[in-house]
């Protein structure tokens, strides 16, 4: 079954809140809101009122579309996000300090924003390459025993988003993760941790994916707000990369495309 993307229904940790306002406030912290409103291209109260309306619902690709629909001829990408992102961030938060949006509904608007920052910031138009994937199928899993399920939905989000067939695993234990593996081929699994006590047995839950694995050369990748030590001491782990965010994932994994199928057991 095909992933659905979509930003809802998700747990949010403190590190996940973090990593979620800090892109909306390094924007925000160059940003003026008298100033956007007074720019000679000013946004339409509606489009921003759209805006909010689909942060909210975690639609990050009508998100993407109200971007490119209203980016001037002459308007560089990130004036453009501050002209409507940043105006739409400012009412989401106006609402929640007049109590009427509650708080986790405002996280997940920003969690929203957060994923539409960082696609629009990477890709050079409104939609993102959906040739990239060619229907390669990725597994997306939580750590086992990790609650934290925000990272590994972002990631879902973006690849399926790209063209890949995407399972996700959100709350599968390590035994369920390798029958998943054994019993369907994967191009790349994905594992994401949200703090760093899911790390404890993960090099052991890595080492028996490959081994089990119906697609031999299998890719393992690592990311997640848990990671927050450099890179390179995550080593340990044994997986294939260790990486920072969906975009650099989705590049990781796009490199794959081509040599897949080649490489699956019949």
């Amino acid at each position: 079954m095909a992933y659905a993307p979509t930003v809802s229904q998700m747990t949010i940790g403190p590190e996940c809140a973090l990593w979620v306002v800090d892109a909306i406030d390094s924007l925000r912290s160059h940003t003026d809101v008298a100033g956007v409103i007074a720019s000679p291209t000013f946004t339409h109260k509606n489009v921003v009122k759209q805006m909010t309306l689909e942060l909210s619902a975690g639609r990050v690709g009508a998100c993407l579309d109200i971007l490119a629909r209203n980016q001037a001829p002459t308007e560089n990408r990130h004036d453009t996000l501050q002209r409507i992102l940043v105006l739409a961030i400012y009412d989401l938060e106006t609402a929640w300090k007049q109590h009427t949006l509650e708080l986790g509904a405002l996280i997940q608007a920003f969690g929203t924003a957060r994923h539409v920052l960082d696609v629009w910031r990477n890709t050079s138009g409104h939609l993102l390459p959906q040739g990239l994937g060619r229907g390669v199928p990725v597994l997306v899993a939580v750590a086992p025993q990790d609650q934290h399920i925000f990272g590994a939905r972002i990631v879902a989000d973006d690849l399926s988003m790209r063209g890949f067939d995407v399972t996700l695993c959100a709350e599968a234990t390590s035994d369920e993760l390798i029958a998943t593996v054994a019993k369907q081929s994967f191009a790349a699994v994905t594992l994401s941790f949200g703090y760093d006590a899911a790390l404890e047995g993960a090099a052991d839950l890595i080492a028996r994916l490959r081994v089990q694995s119906r697609a031999p050369g299998v890719a393992i990748l690592a990311g997640g707000p848990g990671l927050s030590a450099p890179l390179a001491q995550y080593s340990f782990l044994g997986a294939d990369a260790v990486l920072r965010s969906a975009h650099e994932a989705a590049g990781y994994i796009g490199k794959l495309t081509g040599t897949t199928n080649s490489r699956k057991r019949n």
